[in-house]
């Protein structure tokens, strides 16, 4: 299903442990295409402590990460570079030049003895890599590469006693550095890091165990959405994701949009989530929005951290029984008639019924629905700029031709009302009339 929701130029980060990782790529690779998987990225969730583990204890888990084409543009940081830097010029401009001998850990001729090879230096004589500890080294490139630097004029000598040592150049030709993402994200945050923000943002502890930190969301999301993006987080949990989204959006004007999913797993009678009087962890996750969103919007007033709440449940609207009736007794039929004279089932709200609407007509559930009295009549409004009108409002008497004419007079694309709004079987037709002369549409629940 996600990757059926997925854009063509989408991504996926699914976190997960040792456990399940193997069979999680087997999975995605089936899915999404073995082509399409990026990599994973090994996040060091916690430190210290954990020694439940019988031989060591495990710190990490694994980020997996995928593409759904190769249409996905990643998004690298940038930093402005200091040309102050680069304090070496020639007839191509500026230049800095970097030790072409490796340096550090694995800098041994022994350690990679392919990349220990003769430079020809300006005198003429050979030149091989010299090791921090004076031992023989190796090069920090092959031998291919050597060759481009060499063929594209990059390589900078410098005469050091009675030995010739070589460099890389590398000009100021753009003000813009890119930094690569490690896949090794050490220093990013815990999940003790994203216990304290909980604890921050609803003023007490133990709300939600292990949620993920803001700062981990944060390094995906930015890397892959930009402008008004959708974000789907189908695990929602303490609704982290969306904090990071809000979050971001302040930090760099974005308009990113989030979708979180969470089932309405319950509460343990024991746990401080509880005692708080949140019963299930989707009420954890709202409140988090909630809470993140107003301090928030106290340091940055322009960001929108307005969000809507959905609820899953079967149609609003009473579906004919068609189940072949066990008896012959007409007052069975007369019954089962009679309980479909109201097509909207008992208990349901209007805006439930407005809502399924709107996405039964592929309307995004993003758009403002706004309540209007219309010829003293309430009569819901979607969009800024009335797109569908909605009246379920029987009351006084029911809708009359008046008031599909009010309606009309608003020149929307698209009128739904209740069949059983209406005043009767008279007003409903001339409603048909009065809608096709004003070339609206019209169309009955």
């Amino acid at each position: 299903l996600a990757a059926n929701l997925l854009r063509d130029d989408g991504v996926i980060f699914i976190s997960i442990d040792e456990r399940e990782v193997d069979n999680l790529k087997k999975l995605c690779n089936e899915v999404l295409g073995e082509e399409n998987f990026i990599g994973s990225f090994i996040w060091r969730k916690k430190d210290g402590g954990g020694q439940a583990k019988e031989y060591f204890a495990i710190e990490h888990e694994y980020i997996v990460v995928y593409r759904k084409s190769e249409q996905l543009k990643w998004i690298d940081k940038t930093e402005e570079r200091n040309i102050s830097q680069y304090n070496k010029k020639d007839e191509r401009g500026n230049f800095k030049i970097t030790k072409l001998a490796k340096w550090g850990n694995t800098a041994r001729r022994e350690d990679r003895p392919s990349m220990y090879f003769p430079l020809t230096a300006p005198d003429g004589t050979a030149a091989f890599p010299v090791a921090p500890d004076g031992n023989d080294g190796r090069w920090r490139v092959g031998k291919d590469r050597m060759e481009e630097l060499k063929s594209s004029n990059l390589i900078y000598w410098e005469k050091k006693g009675d030995k010739w040592v070589p460099y890389e150049k590398e000009y100021f030709d753009n003000q813009v550095r890119i930094i690569k993402k490690r896949s090794i994200l050490y220093d990013v945050a815990n999940t003790g890091d994203g216990s304290n923000v909980l604890t921050d943002t609803f003023g007490r502890k133990d709300v939600f165990e292990n949620p993920k930190p803001v700062e981990l969301l944060r390094e995906f999301i930015e890397s892959s959405t930009q402008d008004d993006d959708i974000i789907l987080d189908f695990f929602s949990g303490s609704a982290t994701t969306a904090h990071s989204v809000m979050q971001l959006n302040a930090e760099d004007g974005g308009k990113r949009q989030f979708i979180m999913v969470q089932l309405p797993e319950l509460t343990d009678e024991k746990s401080e989530a509880f005692k708080a009087g949140y019963r299930n962890i989707c009420e954890i996750g709202k409140e988090r929005i909630r809470r993140a969103g107003a301090k928030i919007k106290e340091q940055n007033a322009d960001v929108d951290v307005g969000f809507k709440v959905l609820k899953l449940d079967t149609s609003n609207l009473v579906k004919w029984d068609d189940t072949p009736l066990e008896s012959t007794q007409t007052s069975d039929l007369f019954n089962r008639m009679d309980g479909m004279i109201e097509s909207i089932k008992k208990g349901r709200s209007e805006l439930d019924v407005v809502y399924e609407v709107m996405l039964k007509l592929g309307i995004p559930a993003t758009y403002q629905v706004f309540e209007n009295n219309l010829n003293g009549r309430k009569v819901y409004s979607i969009g800024d700029d009335g797109l569908i009108l909605i009246c379920l409002d029987g009351s006084n008497g029911g809708i009359t031709p008046e008031d599909i004419t009010a309606m009309c007079e608003f020149s929307p694309a698209k009128i739904v009302a209740a069949e059983e709004a209406f005043k009767d079987d008279v007003a409903l037709s001339n409603a048909f009339y009065i809608s096709k002369d004003s070339g609206v549409e019209i169309m009955l629940l």
